[in-house]
């Protein structure tokens, strides 16, 4: 068996870090979706909930985006759009939900 580099490994790592960040992203989409779908059942509690997921999760990413070394800036930029993408649809639940409010 072959030992790896410590830079191949510094790669491989780097790789997978950046690969987890997407998928949080990806998962702050479903939060959002499902935040969406209670709010139109007329379930604001569970729907607030998600929102808040959401929210707690982008402000993870941003967290690690903004502090990792493992990025190069085109990435940063890249991680950073997503967040500010989906930021804005979740100040969209809020203004949709305020909206239903009496």
């Amino acid at each position: 068996m072959r030992l790896q580099s410590f830079d191949e490994l510094r790669k491989k790592s780097a790789e997978a870090k950046r690969r987890l960040l997407e998928t949080d992203l990806l998962l702050v989409s479903v939060s959002i979706d499902i935040a969406r779908r209670r709010y139109q059942r007329g379930n604001g509690r569970d729907g607030d909930q998600s929102k808040a997921h959401a929210q707690k999760a982008i402000y993870t990413v941003r967290h690690f985006t903004q502090t990792a070394d493992y990025l190069d800036p085109a990435e940063r930029a890249l991680l950073a759009s997503k967040c500010d993408e989906l930021e804005g649809a979740v100040a969209a639940l809020c203004r949709r939900r305020a909206t239903k409010l009496p």
